[in-house]
């Protein structure tokens, strides 16, 4: 019998409550000023606004200081992983000042400012600009420790995405850990247990299947207003964005619904025609199409693209009830051309057109419905078919240009790589068919995509991955995280303990259990 995804994090943990099981935190209860924030503050996280702040996730075209001047971001500045302001080096303009250069303090909310002391400390006199997500005092002003008139911007009011969605969108947007992390003190608590190596890798494994559990739940709640199809795209979407592009693709997805979608392409084409409907609509919709109209072109190849594109666009501009999104929404700086918005938006087209009309959701739960009956010989031809309905995109222009008006390739290149379809399958797709069986209590499909889970190969490690290893893993145990569910065990880890600010690490919860039972 194959094991279901299990909740026994906590117990595991012998007591101790992580993050994940704090229901009802005192940040929950508070209301500050002029603002209810209904819960939404303890999902919030002041890790979250500096990664808003640095990757840019706002309006910026629209960007006023709390005084009302007007302020462009021109760099946000070095991350700062040692003492002193989050960002060092940043330079904005501002109204009525101009070019300033200097750091950047960023905080959840305006008041901690003067609770942490800031305003009395000497290394926080470069600082140009407080960055907070909600302003709860008076006054558009924090000073420091000379009496000077720091400019603040309050983030919350320039986020176009629902409060509650933006934890499960940042989640993976951690700090660029670019230096190796120093060893956490429960890294040598861990080599005081005689079992730890069978014990971590039990306790990683729990840890992940609270993550996809946890990611289920969330998708649960998106659920209660949509359709399985409905969601399946919303979540695509969104995840379609990789790191710099979340937010733009996430507006995205709320500008054009998949109702649009259905409504607008012609029902009587054929597929790849009907990709590159979908493509037209999505590429003026984002504002993408309108930045590249002054872009001069000389290969045809570009010219015949951008001619066609434009002119399907036109005809469904007229019939689209919507605006396109400022072009200032997506971000380039920093995207590798093929993680580039508009070859994903060219891989997310070529899917939608295979299953708009007659359902994309069938596509990712028929072969989970097919092991049901062949046990687990078949899993490995289930997770081929999972993968193939994202490797197997094409287009006939993104799959042969890496840019708009670069030279056109030998050989075509996959739209979507094998690295970013894993993630895709345990962000979007295993967290929905696990909402699925349980919502039609089919405990076997839930045992399947358990074995599918627990059998999925490491993937190559990010930020939280690397960082989580050097922090607690023993060098002689590596080899422990040896599976995408054990990879997802660390950041559940990193999210519960290590990614919080309100506790040390001598006070850490995690910490002080290993060390009462070492």
């Amino acid at each position: 019998m194959m094991g279901l995804f299990s909740s026994e994090y906590e117990s595991a943990l012998g007591g101790v409550r992580p993050a994940a099981f704090v229901r009802d935190p005192p940040a929950a209860q508070e209301t500050y000023k002029g603002q209810a924030h209904e819960g939404v503050s303890r999902q919030i996280t002041e890790e979250i606004v500096r990664c808003l702040w640095y990757g840019r996730h706002f309006l910026q075209e629209k960007l006023y200081t709390e005084d009302g001047s007007r302020l462009e971001v021109l760099s946000p500045g070095r991350w700062n992983r040692e003492g002193g302001p989050d960002h060092i080096n940043a330079e904005i303009l501002l109204e009525g000042r101009g070019r300033l250069k200097g750091d950047v303090e960023v905080h959840l909310r305006a008041s901690d400012w003067g609770r942490h002391g800031h305003n009395q400390q000497e290394n926080y006199t470069r600082v140009c600009l407080h960055v907070v997500f909600w302003n709860d005092v008076e006054g558009g002003f924090v000073k420091d420790l000379y009496g000077r008139c720091i400019p603040q911007v309050a983030l919350s009011k320039y986020i176009s995405l629902p409060l509650e969605e933006l934890p499960g969108l940042m989640e993976e947007l951690v700090e660029p850990l670019v230096s190796r992390p120093l060893p956490g003190p429960c890294k040598e608590a861990l080599l005081q247990r005689a079992d730890y190596a069978r014990w971590l890798g039990k306790l990683l494994e729990l840890a992940g299947d609270q993550r996809i559990i946890a990611k289920a739940q969330r998708t649960e709640r998106r659920l209660k207003e949509r359709s399985f199809e409905e969601l399946l795209y919303q979540n695509l979407m969104e995840a379609m964005g990789y790191k710099n592009n979340v937010a733009g693709f996430s507006l995205l997805a709320s500008s054009v619904s998949l109702a649009d979608l259905r409504r607008l392409v012609p029902a009587d084409v054929i597929e790849r025609e009907a990709a590159f409907w979908i493509q037209a609509l999505l590429l003026g919709a984002s504002g993408i199409l309108h930045r590249w109209s002054n872009t001069d072109l000389h290969d045809a190849d570009s010219r015949k693209f951008i001619d066609s594109i434009s002119g399907l666009w036109r005809e469904l501009q007229g019939k689209w009830v919507g605006e396109p999104l400022s072009p200032e929404v997506w971000h380039w700086e920093g995207t590798r051309p093929f993680n580039s918005p508009p070859r994903r938006l060219a891989g997310i087209s070529a899917l939608l057109a295979r299953g708009l009309q007659k359902g994309l959701f069938r596509e990712f739960l028929s072969p989970l419905e097919e092991a049901k009956c062949k046990g687990k010989g078949a899993l490995q031809t289930v997770v081929r078919k999972l993968e193939n309905s994202f490797l197997n995109l094409e287009d006939t222009f993104w799959s042969y240009h890496l840019t708009l008006g670069g030279d056109r390739l030998v050989a075509p290149v996959r739209l979507l790589g094998k690295e970013r379809v894993a993630v895709l399958l345990i962000n979007v797709i295993f967290p929905l068919l696990l909402v699925y069986a349980r919502k039609n209590e089919d405990k076997e499909m839930e045992e399947v995509l358990h074995e599918i889970y627990s059998r999925y190969p490491r993937l190559q490690p990010d930020s939280v991955v690397k960082f989580m290893s050097e922090r607690i893993i023993p060098e002689n145990a590596k080899a422990l995280v040896n599976s995408a569910r054990r990879q997802q065990g660390l950041h559940q880890l990193y999210r519960d303990f290590c990614q919080r600010g309100d506790v040390s690490c001598d006070k850490c919860g995690f910490y002080l259990k290993l060390r009462d039972r070492g």
